[in-house]
């Protein structure tokens, strides 16, 4: 079994960079799932699902839109939240 390490909060904005561009409060997105996630990939990319669905991360006219900040209803508590 492979485990992968956890990612520093430089490695959460490149992860979500890698996937939303270098767009416009990338850096607060980077650390409010960071902070929930506590740097575990698959709780990252959860996060980021959990956003685009709920319509507070958006897409159009070729580009992701972020959020200028972030509302505690935002995002789940835990990051098994978003799996249930």
């Amino acid at each position: 079994m492979l485990g992968l390490r956890t990612l520093d909060q430089a490695e959460t904005e490149a992860l979500l960079g890698s996937i939303f561009g270098e767009v416009p409060n990338l850096a607060l997105l980077a650390d409010r799932v960071h902070s929930v996630a506590f740097g575990r990939t698959r709780g990252c990319m959860a996060i980021a699902g959990h956003l685009v669905e709920h319509g507070v991360i958006r897409y159009g006219a070729g580009s992701w839109t972020l959020p200028d900040r972030l509302n505690a209803n935002d995002l789940p508590r835990r990051t098994t939240d978003v799996f249930r």
